[in-house]
């Protein structure tokens, strides 16, 4: 049950994220809510869902932490740290829930972590998304990211780390990593090659809402607001990127009529805020790569020579090999396929890349491009591989049998 599924993940981080709360111990917090789903998928088939699943969820595991708590720490020194949730499970407003969804990402960012660590504990323990999806975000493969989330969990125990949030004064500290995890979610959400669609609209959607917190919080920091406007433009997009068939459609046949042009408008707003005394960070130009191509009235009328200079100067800040892809990309619209494959082939060095199905893709197209439909067909079949998506699955067998 495919919907089933993708509820109780996101209901279980909401629930992580209050049960935490109470707790104060992250790790029984999450034990706790991963017994309450095990329950969840016993008993929801043949019952049917409950009409609030996160409540359901929090209700059962806040059981299950009062049985292991019942002759532990809080009931010896008289403290209930539940009794602000009745037994009865809230069946009203719970939208405290997402504040506290927001407020521990935050907590996962601890900063004796680096930020890898508390990027992948957030993306784990917040966001709820698969190791194969955190292992797509950082590049590497499924096993490889198990091992490293194994070892951030002993680390944290080892240390003893208290994680809970930090004063008002430290938050700032923290919100380049938790503008990464919101990030992180919403591209998890906005090319889900893990998931059943193709666009996991509520992801994208959660992370839009997490980042508004984020610019209430730091309404001033240019940053912030240029990711509030990056997200925007590419969720205005989605609703194209499949046809009536729920076909694959690229962006150089998408209907534009179909994007949103309220979130476009939004998203235009908030860049214009941004502080324009201030050089422009990393986000900011990916927003503004992105406001480009909302901007053109077709495919032929993207400024590319516009956009190939914005990853230049997105280079000074990222040079990694996905900024690097995609510049190539918008070079080969300059320049020539050829001279963009160049570059591409550069990046196969990288062995990163070589769990990266856009890399695959990119390359596939570029090659089709410049005359050679044999290496095509082999990258294509390479990006094949690496996607459990239905409709990335069918896309993809269309192109190879194009190429044969």
């Amino acid at each position: 049950m495919p919907e089933l599924t993708e509820i109780l993940k996101r209901s279980r981080a909401e629930a992580v994220a209050v049960l935490s709360r109470l707790l104060g111990d992250l790790f029984e917090a999450e034990d706790a809510v991963s017994e309450a789903v095990l329950q969840a998928l016993q008993i929801w088939p043949e019952q049917g869902m409950p009409r609030n699943p996160t409540a359901w969820l929090l209700t059962t595991a806040r059981r299950r932490a009062i049985d292991r708590f019942r002759h532990g720490r809080f009931e010896a020194a008289g403290d209930d740290p539940f009794s602000e949730l009745s037994e009865q499970a809230p069946d009203g407003n719970l939208s405290p829930f997402r504040d506290d969804l927001f407020r521990l990402i935050f907590t996962c960012c601890h900063a004796e972590l680096s930020q890898e660590i508390q990027v992948m504990l957030a993306l784990k323990v917040v966001a709820g998304l698969s190791v194969p999806e955190i292992a797509r975000a950082f590049l590497v493969q499924p096993r490889a990211m198990e091992q490293r989330l194994t070892r951030a969990k002993r680390l944290i125990k080892e240390r003893n780390l208290e994680i809970d949030l930090p004063e008002s004064t430290v938050l700032a500290n923290r919100r380049v990593a938790v503008r990464t995890v919101i990030y992180t979610i919403f591209t998890t959400g906005h090319h889900a090659s893990q998931r059943p669609e193709l666009v996991d609209k509520d992801l994208c959607l959660e992370a839009l809402f997490l980042g508004d917190l984020l610019c209430d919080l730091f309404p001033e920091d240019s940053e912030t607001t240029s990711l509030a406007a990056l997200m925007r433009f590419g969720l205005a997009r989605s609703a194209a990127r499949l046809d009536d068939s729920d076909q694959i459609v690229p962006l150089d046949e998408q209907d534009r009529s179909r994007w949103d042009q309220n979130l476009i408008a939004e998203g235009r707003h908030l860049l214009a805020i941004v502080n324009p005394t201030a050089p422009a960070g990393p986000v900011q130009l990916q927003a503004a790569i992105s406001a480009l191509h909302c901007e053109a009235s077709s495919w032929l009328a993207t400024d590319w020579p516009a956009i190939l200079a914005l990853f230049d100067a997105l280079l000074m800040w990222d040079s990694g090999p996905v900024v690097r892809l995609n510049r190539a990309v918008a070079q080969s619209f300059v320049e020539t396929p050829k001279a963009a494959l160049a570059e591409v082939e550069k990046l196969a060095e990288d062995q990163r890349m070589l769990c990266y199905q856009p890399y695959y893709a990119a390359k596939a197209d570029l090659l089709l491009r410049n005359g050679d439909a044999e290496l095509a067909r082999e990258a294509f079949v390479e990006a094949l591989h690496l996607t459990s998506n239905p409709q990335e699955t069918a896309w993809l067998r269309a192109r190879i049998a194009r190429s044969s």
